[in-house]
């Protein structure tokens, strides 16, 4: 799902979305343990103020893993809370510092946020933890 930064812009109060993705093989490419994710659902908004983006969404799947002792596909089901901040460009020195600090992530004048891009990470960082 592509979020246009323009359109975000008209919406004062946010722009709503529910987005359900086919994420499996891509997450499988950046893990081999994963056998299978499904329902994968991120319900939300993107928010724009002062030169920022917050995408605020839950993130809900289920994801299949081989079990640690019978190594049997095991499927667990997964939800958390995800909030993303862009910075549109740094206009002065605390800007530039926040995003050195990856407080916020850049994103280019005129283009759009990838939700898809956000929604592998998510769930790969969450992986990672596990």
């Amino acid at each position: 799902m592509k979020l246009n930064i323009q359109e975000i812009r008209k919406q004062p109060e946010g722009l709503h979305f529910e987005q359900t993705l086919d994420l499996a093989a891509d997450l499988r490419a950046r893990n081999q343990e994963i056998i299978d994710v499904k329902d994968i659902v991120a319900i939300g908004k993107v928010q724009y103020e002062d030169l920022m983006f917050f995408l605020d969404y839950q993130l809900s799947y289920t994801i299949v893993l081989a079990s640690s002792r019978s190594m049997e596909p095991v499927e667990l089901k997964e939800s958390y809370p995800v909030t993303e901040v862009f910075m549109e460009g740094a206009t002065n020195q605390l800007d530039q510092e926040v995003l050195d600090d990856d407080l916020v992530l850049p994103i280019e004048m005129g283009k759009s946020i990838w939700l898809k891009v956000f929604l592998i990470i998510s769930c790969s960082i969450f992986l990672s933890r596990s």
